[in-house]
């Protein structure tokens, strides 16, 4: 009886396993008032997902709870999170990109993750990351599940 309580005291104070981080990402928003300003240095990275991608909530479990991703992630990009079926414009510098399928298809893509994920012969798909330079050039990007190591060599410059 003792362990249950202490285990639910230890849960209520927001205990955490150790190897477990919590990612913060950038709201949109900052990013869109960074690149405004022209105040980005760092290289972006872009994580498009949906609720209902399996893998992309099982990357946010594996991948994006580790201490060391999480650090890396915090130190040299600008990480933002966006949902792949954002209803609203996102302007990125002189760009405006928006959701032209909203009203006409249930579930349309933002046309942000059509325009960077652009591949010459498949279909767009998630989780879809993207790493852009300062200055909006796409240097990296993944279309498929990673783990922990195979995202730490995705970082990797």
């Amino acid at each position: 009886m003792r362990l249950i309580y202490t285990c639910c005291f230890l849960m209520i104070l927001g205990f955490q396993p150790k190897g477990y981080a919590q990612m913060h990402w950038k709201s949109l928003d900052s990013l869109q008032s960074k690149l405004q300003n022209e105040e980005i240095e760092r290289p972006i990275f872009i994580f498009f997902t949906a609720n209902w991608c399996v893998y992309c909530q099982k990357m946010k479990q594996a991948a994006f709870q580790s201490p060391k991703l999480v650090k890396i992630l915090k130190s040299n990009y600008f990480s933002v999170k966006i949902d792949a079926h954002y209803p609203n414009p996102i302007q990125l510098s002189d760009y405006i990109f928006k959701n032209t399928g909203v009203g006409y298809y249930r579930r349309p893509f933002h046309d942000l993750a059509l325009q960077l994920a652009q591949r010459s012969q498949d279909q767009f798909s998630l989780p879809f990351l993207v790493i852009l330079n300062p200055d909006l050039s796409v240097r990296r990007r993944a279309f498929t599940y990673l783990s922990p190591k195979q995202l730490m060599l995705f970082l990797q410059p």
